[in-house]
């Protein structure tokens, strides 16, 4: 079975496509933000994240350990922000990965041969990490209200936002095109623990999109390169449920 159709037939089992959904390929370059002050392209920034409720996308995700080590994937990703992604993965046209999200926690469907368990091992907590921080930086500028202003220069606008948590989100603007161009998480002692790289936007109707991410954090680095993405579709029951053989992860 050729991947293509691989990846659409796996689709099929968790989406209800809705006519409703923005396209799969970019409509528009993404044009010009016309800045007025602070406040209002926080407004439109929030707008903009609430465009998006629900994604799903073809994706080549390469990860890269601290080691040095690198392996890469074909992948299919669906989220419904802030909270819920899936990702399954395949190497050599073998499913190796498959990861559920929710509030509830996270699971994960690893091989069951020991030997080839133990490579995809890193690559699953890569995955894992991925997947818990772009979904809570998906949701940080939901909240206007709760976003401060940290700085301003001729290119960039530096947002910041105090979680629950006690961590703190840092949130970098481009004030030429109003496009986020890196997010990050630091504890409350101020260390860095995730960094979310975002860049190659595309518009699609009114969604403008990064079709590349490159998460850091101290698993390695992990790159997710989108294809033939869809915006606000209607996920199929059980889309979001962990399989019976995943595994919960701490």
């Amino acid at each position: 079975m050729s991947k293509n159709r691989r990846v659409w037939l796996w689709l099929g089992l968790f989406l209800t496509i809705s006519v409703a959904g923005s396209g799969c390929r970019p409509q528009a370059a993404i044009p010009r933000y016309h800045w007025t002050d602070d406040r209002a392209a926080i407004q439109e920034l929030a707008a903009r994240a609430k465009r998006v409720k629900t994604f799903v996308g073809e994706a080549t995700v390469r990860l890269q350990r601290s080691n040095g080590d690198s392996v890469r994937l074909d992948s299919v990703i669906v989220a419904e922000f802030p909270s819920r992604v899936r990702l399954r993965a395949w190497k050599f046209g073998q499913a190796v990965l498959d990861l559920t999200m929710t509030p509830q926690g996270t699971w994960m469907v690893r091989p069951e041969n020991p030997s080839r368990r133990e490579r995809v091992l890193p690559a699953s907590i890569s995955a894992a990490q991925f997947a818990r921080g772009w979904a809570m930086v998906s949701g940080d500028l939901a909240d206007p209200s709760a976003i401060t202003v940290l700085k301003v220069d001729a290119d960039t606008v530096s947002l910041q936002r105090d979680l629950d948590t006690g961590m703190r989100m840092l949130t970098d603007v481009n004030r030429g095109n109003l496009t986020i161009s890196r997010q990050r998480l630091l504890d409350p002692d101020g260390k860095e623990r995730f960094t979310l790289v975002q860049d190659r936007y595309s518009m699609f109707g009114d969604i403008v999109w990064p079709m590349r991410l490159t998460a850091i954090s101290e698993q390695g680095t992990i790159i997710v390169e989108f294809d033939n993405v869809q915006f606000n579709t209607s996920p199929a029951p059980g889309a979001f449920t962990p399989p019976s053989r995943a595994e919960k992860l701490p």
